[in-house]
């Protein structure tokens, strides 16, 4: 994978990414449906040092039930 950069919708977040995934998918699940809006959701996982944010703070949400995945998502603060 060639190294990336992106960042949030509302503009308060940016970040590179280096190095290769550890996984990639296409994930079908209600969450990830629900999330996004298409049948399906493209993500990939990657090592923790591999993530520079340069631009904002993240913020920590965690599923709200515990029969959700496991999976925690950053996100801009005010998002």
């Amino acid at each position: 994978m060639a190294d990336v950069t992106g960042g949030c919708h509302c503009g308060e977040i940016r970040y590179e990414v280096t190095g290769e995934p550890v996984v990639h998918a296409l994930c079908h699940c209600t969450d990830c449906r629900r999330h996004a809006g298409p049948p399906m959701v493209g993500w990939v996982t990657v090592a923790e040092d591999m993530v520079k944010v340069t631009k904002g703070q993240l913020g920590l949400i965690r599923p709200r039930r515990p029969d959700r995945h496991a999976a925690r998502s950053r996100f801009a603060r005010r998002a």
